[in-house]
């Protein structure tokens, strides 16, 4: 995999990540605003600086298991810290801004951790939310050194293909978007528990990004097997405060022009090679 800064290329030179069997997760590479990007690979996470091209460190699971068993499969990197989640349902916490500070490790589920979301924190506690290959969401708190996990109730139909928590101002809401692999987009109010939004593309999906274009529109573009590109619209006015006859979602379906680029076509890895998508502002979607 390469990387590059695509609006300032003479700054952020390309740099290319060595090979990970880990790539085919969802959550397997985080960025922060200081330049620095974290990846899994195999059983280790590696922290570089992609803006100097500089190795900075890596940090492996304490774990008693062969790597062969124990796989990163979700990063999530902050300004000061680092979540890394495991295939055996644990997850850790350094502070790479603190000499990789070791702060935490817990078993948070008996399943793999494929997404990690960090909350706003309330007084001195750090807050998670976990979700598993199982679609199972749990809320990870530490606060003095003690880590507690609590299941959210949030059982989803299928693996979780992307996630995110957004807070609705003026209905003072806090809202967790899920999208699943069976192509099911939901909204969840996480004070309450509740499901509040369903819907379905009809589509299997493999890539999804969003984002939120003001407080009460989400756009989400999702990538499906078809090589199908879905733009929805959620209005979340219409959402949380219905109206009869308002329209919630818009849909604009996008047919994609996705070629393999491979002399060894008929190799399996190739044939389930699909394009990834990442949004870089409400008027563009990066196709990669």
């Amino acid at each position: 995999m390469s990387i590059v800064n695509i609006q300032e290329k003479d700054e952020y030179p390309l740099y290319c990540l060595s090979f990970s069997p880990n790539w085919n997760t969802y959550q397997i590479i985080s960025t922060n605003d200081q330049g620095r990007l974290a990846y899994g690979s195999n059983a280790e996470c590696f922290l570089i600086d992609f803006k100097n091209k500089n190795f900075l460190s890596s940090f492996k699971s304490k774990e008693e298991i062969s790597s062969n068993y124990l796989k990163v499969t979700a990063v999530l990197l902050t300004e000061n810290l680092l979540f890394v989640g495991y295939s055996n349902g644990a997850v850790y916490a350094f502070n790479h801004k603190n000499q990789n500070q070791f702060l935490f490790k817990t078993k948070a589920s008996q399943h793999q951790i494929m997404h990690i979301i960090q909350r706003p924190n309330k007084a001195e506690s750090l807050r998670l939310i976990l979700i598993d290959s199982e679609g199972m969401a749990f809320e990870l708190i530490y606060i003095h050194e003690i880590t507690k996990v609590f299941p959210l109730m949030i059982n989803c139909s299928s693996q979780v293909v992307k996630c995110g928590e957004y807070f609705v101002s003026h209905y003072n809401k806090t809202l967790l978007l899920i999208i699943t692999q069976k192509g099911i987009v939901e909204l969840w109010d996480l004070e309450q528990k509740q499901n509040i939004f369903s819907y379905n593309t009809n589509s299997s999906i493999c890539k999804a990004d969003f984002i939120l274009e003001n407080e009460n529109t989400l756009i989400c573009g999702i990538v499906t097997k078809k090589n199908f590109l879905l733009v929805l619209k959620l209005k979340l006015d219409n959402i949380l405060s219905p109206i009869q006859g308002s329209q919630a979602i818009q849909t604009f379906p996008i047919k994609l022009n996705f070629q393999l680029q491979s002399k060894s076509k008929s190799d399996p890895e190739v044939l389930a090679a699909k394009p990834d998508i990442l949004f870089i502002g409400t008027k563009k979607v990066f196709e990669l």
